[in-house]
């Protein structure tokens, strides 16, 4: 996936590919249940700004579907 280019349809392909991961128990993956999955999507949400700015030396993205894919791989992990 290129990171430039993050449109609505390849959230949604990402999402699909989620969903398909925690089913089969793909490794990586530390937020398994639901309420886990959505405190760390909060949680990264919450402190974004610091990680574009610690990571990338920018502020949050100004393309909000590469905003919410981010959150969304992060969630996976997140504590």
């Amino acid at each position: 996936m290129n990171d430039d280019i993050v449109t609505r349809d390849s959230v949604v392909e990402l999402l699909e590919r989620l969903i398909k991961e925690v089913q089969d128990g793909a490794p990586g993956w530390e937020n398994t249940t639901l309420e886990a999955y959505l405190d760390a999507l909060s949680g990264w949400l919450s402190s974004a700004e610091g990680h574009y700015r610690n990571n990338f030396g920018s502020g949050i993205p100004d393309n909000p579907w590469k905003v919410l894919r981010d959150a969304l791989l992060a969630a996976r992990t997140y504590e």
